[in-house]
């Protein structure tokens, strides 16, 4: 279900310290200490009064290391794959309630509708199983997920596509929805740009977000991304999101967000570093824990369905209970702008260069430039 784009890292704010080059290993520099940008962008510009929605300040990237120094290995997304098992809205599955509040989000839609970073079909095929009614594509950058996606579509149309260039008209879809994606690629704000090429005006734009930058989390308390690294090495997670981060971004990009839910509030939080922990012990897997369980047979299989399924069952009792909580996992729901304003803004996010200045990504300045 990811992209796959090659990370780029920055880090916490950096000190004040003479700026030195240092190599990102792909040809591009990185400067080490406090961005020219931010400092010369600083005196310029007059003061400001609170707006709405708040300013996004520069992402947040997972990080192992000194600042401008890569990981050892980029994450493969071709030998690790999601969303081949059986999924349904129901408390026993454990993607159950992220399917439940998409089928809610697509309420009386009728039309054509599109899985963002499908992976191997599961979010895609369950849709058209339940709303048989819409018209469902999904696309994802992975071509092993995609041809085990492919051996039984079940009516879903599949392609091979990045998500910073989605190769479907402008206008073409009715809903977009993302699963467990834009933590992953290097540039976040070109893929929502795409999402609100493809949506029709007033369309409707749902995503699920690991929120671990999100303030009175776990995640937040251990430092998801920084101190504590397994989710980077083990699950691609190179963006570290907050709601407020996530929400003043897809503003933006002409995406506001209308509505928002929340899971993964103790009981997942607890299990998910555990297991990622483990993983920094045991080594890398091959899938998400739910296709692994589905995938095993015997005993061992039989138990592993077991626990997966009472533990989603706890998770989905425990969002339920909790559900004006904020906690580890926002699902957002967006409406794409149908003002002139929001599509200059769209536009003004193209990329200007392939470097890094400072600490920030290069597209991401041009983003803070607009706002100043």
């Amino acid at each position: 279900m990811r992209p796959g784009s090659t990370p780029c890292w920055t880090t916490r704010r950096p000190t004040r310290r003479p700026a030195t080059a240092h190599s990102n290993g792909r040809g591009a520099s990185i400067g080490r200490g406090t961005s020219t940008h931010s400092s010369t962008a600083s005196s310029r510009s007059p003061a400001r009064t609170s707006r709405w929605p708040p300013r996004p300040r520069p992402l947040e990237v997972a990080w192992s290391g000194e600042i401008g120094e890569p990981l050892a290995q980029p994450f493969d997304y071709e030998a690790k794959r999601w969303g081949s098992a059986m999924l349904r809205p129901r408390p026993w599955f454990m993607n159950g309630l992220k399917l439940r509040y998409l089928l809610a989000d697509l309420g009386p839609v009728r039309g054509k509708v599109l899985d963002l970073g499908c992976g191997a079909g599961s979010v895609a095929k369950a849709v058209k199983r339940e709303r048989p009614d819409l018209d469902v594509a999904a696309c994802d950058v992975s071509r092993s997920a995609l041809a085990i996606a492919e051996a039984s579509p079940e009516g879903v149309a599949f392609r091979a596509a990045e998500a910073e260039k989605l190769p479907y008209a402008d206008g073409e879809f009715d809903v977009v929805w993302i699963f467990d994606v834009l933590e992953h690629v290097e540039k976040p704000e070109l893929v929502l740009r795409e999402v609100a090429r493809v949506l029709r005006p007033g369309g409707r734009f749902h995503i699920v977000l690991p929120l671990e930058g999100q303030p009175w989390t776990l995640y937040r308390f251990i430092g998801c991304g920084t101190r504590w690294t397994a989710k980077v090495r083990h699950g691609g997670h190179i963006q570290v999101f907050s709601a407020e981060r996530f929400s003043g971004l897809a503003a933006f990009c002409g995406l506001p967000v209308t509505a928002t839910r929340w899971s993964y509030h103790f009981v997942l939080q607890v299990l998910d570093i555990l297991y990622f922990t483990w993983l920094d012990w045991r080594g890398p897997v091959s899938g998400s824990v739910e296709d692994m369980a589905a995938a095993r047979e015997g005993i061992v299989g039989s138990l592993m369905r077991a626990v997966s399924m009472t533990v989603a069952t706890l998770a989905w009792g425990e969002a339920t209970l909790l559900a004006d909580l904020p906690g580890g996992c926002g699902h957002f729901t967006c409406t794409r702008a149908q003002s002139s304003e929001a599509a200059q803004a769209t536009r003004s996010l193209s990329p200007r260069s392939n470097g890094i200045r400072g600490s920030q990504p290069s597209s991401f300045l041009a983003l803070e430039t607009s706002l100043t």
